[in-house]
């Protein structure tokens, strides 16, 4: 079940600005993603999945069907 970006990265301990480090994106894109923002590229959201250690479905279900459709 996908979880909010939110809620992966507080669980962590994270702050929006660590895991903005650690992803590589920056925090407006951070929270442009937390609220479902369709203007977040596919690739910062791969970014922020990877730091968070997580599948990108579990933070955008979306974006992992799109994934599965291009491979």
């Amino acid at each position: 079940m996908p979880q909010g970006i939110r809620q992966l990265h507080e669980a962590r301990g994270l702050s929006h600005t660590e895991l903005g480090r650690l992803a590589k994106v920056s925090r407006t894109t951070l929270y442009l993603a937390e609220a479902g923002d369709d203007r977040v590229k596919l690739e910062s959201l791969i970014k922020i999945a990877r730091a968070l250690e997580v599948p990108l479905r579990d933070i955008a279900p979306e974006g992992a069907d799109l994934i599965k459709a291009v491979s």
